[in-house]
């Protein structure tokens, strides 16, 4: 009995010895921090049961993965949940489609809906038909635009 008793309290004592030397939460975040920052990631990290969770905000898929990959080799890092947001890049607008759009709300304001619009490359194409009389305001219309060259294909009533 005596012996069961010593070696339930050597296996015991043993555990509290483990537990003691697992590194601490904030001993772990503040490794993560660190590992981070000197990464130059501006990402915010809270550890819980030596779980890392990573937010904030990177400006590539690359970079999040590499912030994960960073933290995930540390030493006393269990897992990582990475929910680190990497916004849609900005939506590339042509000049082309600027072009169009200011003739098209210029002739749509002027009442000039049977006159149709192509830019491509700053070229306008003008077709459809029109008074003669107001072709010098769809010009004006067109011209404000600024566009490298106008053809105009328009038939004139």
């Amino acid at each position: 009995m005596k012996r069961v008793l010593l070696i339930f309290s050597c296996v015991l004592l043993t555990g509290m010895i483990f537990q003691a030397c697992k590194p601490s939460d904030e001993k772990i975040k503040a490794e993560v921090e660190q590992a981070l920052a000197d990464d130059n990631y501006l990402v915010t990290a809270t550890v819980k049961n030596g779980i890392v969770t990573l937010e904030g905000v990177l400006v590539s898929d690359e970079q999040k993965a590499n912030a994960e990959e960073l933290v995930s080799s540390l030493n006393a890092v269990k897992s990582v949940v990475n929910n680190i947001i990497v916004p849609p890049p900005a939506p590339v607008i042509s000049p082309d489609d600027t072009i169009r759009t200011v003739i098209e709300d210029g002739l749509l304001t002027g009442g000039f809906k049977e006159v149709k619009v192509e830019v491509k490359d700053k070229e306008v194409t003008l077709t459809g038909s029109l008074k003669k009389a107001d072709l010098d305001k769809v010009m004006k219309i067109v011209n404000a635009s600024n566009p490298a060259k106008v053809n105009n294909k328009l038939k004139l009533k």
